[in-house]
């Protein structure tokens, strides 16, 4: 085949002077032509075909686009409609032009940061020159009339649209990879012309296809309007920094359809033809590349149907190495999307996991599926968003494999100090990716053995390099504050960190002085104050504006509606109550600090969203370590019966108030601190000791034997209860737990002596129980509380008859056996 064309290309080029200069060219000749693209065309790997173009005769690819050029003005001087050779070879033209615009783009996926690359860097800018000189600087008066032509394309019949679309991609893809300004003026009344096919009221009622009648099936028209206008509205909104105006008012006027023409094609299974799957990418490439805020439910719906879209093997099944085929850059504009609306959002990824509880495996094939193909970037993003869905569901083997692949990103975007990418991907979404599964223990323990330093180089270097400026470098050091905030709840994480240079906590103060975002004051605010580098005025004016606020709630913003109906039943009983988001500013450490010098009582919302707020945490450890009384209140999942609902939020009510009452009276009578109502769910009993590692069942906590209290406690990472776990038997975990209830520093110091004569008998390093360790252990007793332990109550922990005396225990080692 090659020899054919070779011969073929020699002809053409013996004779290119010749043809450029006819006024007409007949059927013959440009079937000969067309041929020869043909020819062209099915020339693979893509860099034999770019080889081609680039530097083979270069005289015949410049004549196909002369002779394009000489037709379309001819038909639109004379106005009549072209002849099949005609539009055969304009259609072939058209073709080859995309795939020269689509295979430059995938030759460029890396940037460069070493001067090793500079070679290949030049190489590819002449291969960009080479395509600019054939798609605009040799044609210009051919570009003109394209673009001029765009606001009319519905005048013509749907042949000639469809030879004409090939063309429009070109431009398109050309301006997604190219990386010089010289065509800015070109690109920007290219994208003048979009705009007003996206405001025009065809492309209005494109959208409403199936508003009215379902059945109604999208013609070539709608592939131009929604799929080529709409994408190209998306990728020039990407690649210009000063986008126009007219892009979020746009895009904010057509959301709500856009998801319902999405909707629809998904729901009915209709992205089986040509249209219908243009359609959609282009809707989709634009909504990633302007990366709208979703907030609302039915945005929310629209994330899960992109989900369900994700795990179709229909899709991932045709994934080309580059954006050949549609599908390819469905799935890669679908993945990225996902991933940047999923990672800080537990409740949506919860959500989407429930869909399909198979996703694992079906992502692990579009994975495998991307690899074969030599797609890179969807394999790995593929990764990314499978690491974010897993720290949802704990699934730490899988977690691990991923979250060390991540950090294997992060080095290798950190070597390319020009542009922190690899493979096309910033190192910003890296970091997002790992946000959460930081708050896990096994992920902690590798991170304290072998990463830390690349999250504290970071920051230090973020300040040494002065890398302010570089949007990439800086939000991923801002994210690394959050990272490390986390991380700092670990006590071993947090003894290596109080250890860090002076150049560490500089940038740290820094950061926490000068920023202005929210979310990098609070996490900056935390850090330091979990490093004891926190210095601040505990005497604020906040507790002179809740001045008779003795009930505080602490909460995650998830569970606000049960906050505030705890906040209304309070007031009926004539208790005045703050909660944390009332008067929380980003230094939110100094002014909680102050709010509970008033508090006599604060009130904690547990959910899982609680325990994985870094605030949350930083406020519950606060005010246990500094002797407040400390309330709880389980977060329910409502059931299907509105009846029962109810039942068990007026009796959690009651038992709130009769605590808060009971508190309230023994503290008067100068008597100890009562134990802490916590509201709980049923549970399960948990089948292993140690998450993947043990499977014995567990029996009722208090039919426990010493050596099923220590391989309970073992995996939990908790040496000071450990040891006093010694000689310690299931009915001795519940009562101890009864006696830690009363959560003041009285009660964490009683436990220390007893550790500190226990290391002392056994000639050991003393060591001692922290606050942190205090909360993990209550918090895993009641993870293995069962309904029979609690005599059937399901509401609360304070329904118990406790058998443990009305005074304070004073206990020391085994004194409860």
């Amino acid at each position: 085949m090659y020899a054919n064309l070779e011969q073929q290309l020699e002809t053409i080029e013996r004779n290119s002077i010749g043809w450029k200069s006819l006024t007409f060219y007949d059927r013959s000749l440009l079937q000969q032509l067309s041929t020869c693209l043909q020819s062209c065309l099915a020339i693979t790997p893509e860099d034999s075909f770019l080889n081609l173009v680039m530097n083979q005769r270069t005289q015949v690819f410049d004549m196909f686009e002369c002779i394009s050029t000489h037709l379309f003005k001819q038909w639109n001087h004379h106005k009549r409609s072209l002849v099949n050779e005609q539009m055969n070879y304009l259609t072939l033209v058209g073709k080859f032009n995309r795939r020269i615009a689509l295979t430059l783009q995938n030759d460029n996926d890396d940037p460069y940061s070493n001067e090793d690359d500079d070679e290949q860097k030049n190489s590819n800018l002449e291969q960009q020159k080479r395509v600019r000189e054939l798609l605009f600087d040799n044609n210009n008066d051919l570009f003109v009339l394209l673009v001029d032509m765009l606001p009319r394309i519905s005048e013509h019949d749907f042949d000639f649209i469809d030879m004409i679309l090939p063309w429009y991609e070109s431009y398109i893809f050309f301006e997604h990879s190219y990386i010089d300004s010289t065509l800015d003026d070109k690109f920007l009344s290219f994208n003048q012309q979009i705009i007003q096919c996206l405001k025009s009221n065809e492309y209005e009622r494109s959208l409403l296809i199936f508003e009215h009648d379902q059945t109604l099936i999208t013609t070539v028209r709608h592939r131009f309007y929604l799929g080529i206008c709409t994408m190209a509205m998306g990728v020039h909104v990407n690649c210009d920094d000063n986008e126009c105006d007219d892009a979020k008012n746009l895009l904010e006027s057509y959301l709500s359809r856009y998801i319902t023409f999405i909707h629809h094609l998904l729901q009915d299974d209709q992205i089986n033809s040509l249209n219908n799957l243009i359609c959609i990418t282009g809707i989709i490439s634009y909504l990633v590349n302007y990366t709208l805020i979703i907030e609302n439910d039915t945005n929310r719906q629209f994330l899960i149907d992109l989900f369900v879209l994700v795990l179709n093997e229909k899709f991932y099944g045709s994934i080309f190495a580059n954006w050949s085929t549609y599908e390819t850059i469905l799935m890669d504009s679908v993945i990225c999307y996902l991933i940047i609306y999923c990672y800080d959002d537990r409740l949506l990824v919860a959500e989407m996991i429930r869909t399909d509880k198979n996703y694992v495996k079906k992502l692990e094939h579009l994975i495998d599926q991307a690899q074969n193909a030599g797609n890179r970037r969807i394999a790995i993003m593929t990764q990314l968003f499978l690491l974010i869905l897993t720290s949802c569901t704990k699934n730490y083997d899988l977690a691990e494999k991923f979250f060390l692949l991540c950090l294997t990103y992060i080095q290798m975007s950190l070597d390319n100090t020009q542009s922190y990418h690899y493979n096309r991907i910033p190192m910003s979404l890296f970091f997002k990716s790992i946000l959460h599964i930081m708050k896990y223990e096994p992920i902690q323990e590798i991170i304290a053995q072998h990463y830390l330093n690349l999250f504290t180089d970071i920051l230090i270097n973020y300040e040494k390099k002065c890398l302010h400026e570089n949007i990439i470098y800086r939000e991923c050091a801002m994210i690394a504050c959050t990272i490390l905030w986390s991380l700092s709840f670990n006590e071993n994480i947090r003894k290596q960190l109080k250890h860090c240079d002076k150049d560490f906590f500089d940038v740290l103060q820094a950061i926490n002085t000068n920023t202005n975002e929210s979310t990098v004051k609070q996490a900056t605010c935390g850090l330091l104050y979990n490093l004891n580098r926190l210095v601040f005025d505990r005497n604020s004016s906040t507790a002179n504006d809740n001045f008779g606020k003795t009930i505080g709630i602490s909460y995650d913003s998830s569970d606000q509606a049960t906050v505030v109906m705890i906040e209304q039943e309070l007031n009926k009983s004539g208790y005045r109550v703050w909660t944390n988001y009332d008067h929380m500013d980003d230094q939110f450490v100094p002014t909680f600090v102050s709010l509970m010098t008033s508090t006599q009582y604060l009130i904690v919302c547990l959910s899982d969203m609680y325990r994985m707020n870094n605030r949350c945490r930083t406020e519950l450890l606060y005010a246990t370590a500094s002797g407040h009384h400390v309330l709880s209140w389980k977060v329910q999942i409502p059931t299907n019966d509105p009846e029962e609902n109810e039942r068990v939020r007026v009796r959690a009510v009651e038992t709130l108030l009769k605590r808060i009452t009971s508190i309230g009276t023994t503290s008067q009578q100068g008597a100890e601190l009562g134990e802490v109502a916590i509201h709980m769910e049923k549970h399960s009993t948990p089948t292993n000791f140690n998450r993947r590692r043990r499977t014995k069942q567990i029996m009722n906590v208090e039919n426990w034997t010493n050596a099923e209290v220590l391989a309970w406690c073992e995996p939990l990472n908790m040496p000071g209860f450990s040891k006093l776990f010694a000689r310690f038997d299931g009915q001795s975990v519940l009562k101890l737990y009864e006696f830690c209830k009363q959560n003041s520093t009285e009660t964490v110091a009683v436990l220390n002596n007893d550790l500190h004569n226990i290391c002392k008998q056994e000639n050991e390093v003393d060591i001692q129980i922290s606050v942190h360790e205090f909360i993990r252990f209550q918090i895993e007793v009641e993870k293995l509380i069962t309904p029979s332990i609690m005599r059937g109550s399901a509401l609360s922990l304070s329904s118990w008859k406790s058998s443990l005396p009305k005074k304070r225990l004073k206990i020391r080692t085994c004194s409860i056996l």
